[in-house]
């Protein structure tokens, strides 16, 4: 029998105190997000992984920071300002041009997606639900080194450097 990863465990416990937190059953969120069932299921128990879409539509249906799923971080400063600025931006109808290193943070608070590469837009999402479908190396790269759940295609590190970063829009 394979030992169950913890990582998967945890997250899947966040996942899980979120839906509840909503009240909704499993069966709701799995019709909401367009997943079985047993998935959501497994997905709660640490069982299995997930895709980057999966993860990205759960986040958002759920309302969840990737961070705090990911890494468990929750109520910090980093955090706050974010609930803030997507508050502001629900609210007010506001357009933020976001840019950032931090890769986890873009399925909370961004619709679009430009990657850059040393100064030339190497690929641009215009909905962030279809992130895993990205095909330049290096936009995938980057987001498969970051995220490291399911960008099809990805491996291995992102490049490093001053001039490399993404754009979030």
């Amino acid at each position: 029998m394979r030992k169950r990863d913890p990582n998967r465990i945890e997250m899947g416990r966040r996942f899980r105190e979120a839906r509840e937190r909503l009240n909704w059953s499993r069966e709701v969120l799995a019709e909401r997000a367009d997943l079985s069932v047993s998935f959501i299921a497994d997905l709660e128990l640490g069982n299995t992984g997930t895709r980057l879409e999966n993860f990205i539509r759960l986040c958002r249906l759920l309302d969840l920071n990737a961070d705090y799923v990911l890494f468990g971080a929750p109520g910090d400063a980093v955090q706050r300002i974010m609930d803030l600025l997507r508050e502001l931006k629900e609210k007010l109808g506001l357009t933020y041009v976001f840019i950032t290193h931090d890769l986890t943070s873009i399925t909370y608070l961004c619709d679009r997606v430009v990657f850059i590469d040393a100064g030339t837009i190497v690929e641009q999402v215009d909905d962030i639900r279809r992130i895993a479908m990205i095909r330049n190396d290096y936009a995938r790269n980057l987001l498969g080194s970051v995220m490291g759940i399911g960008v099809e295609h990805g491996s291995g590190a992102a490049r490093t450097g001053q001039d490399r970063y993404a754009a979030i829009a």
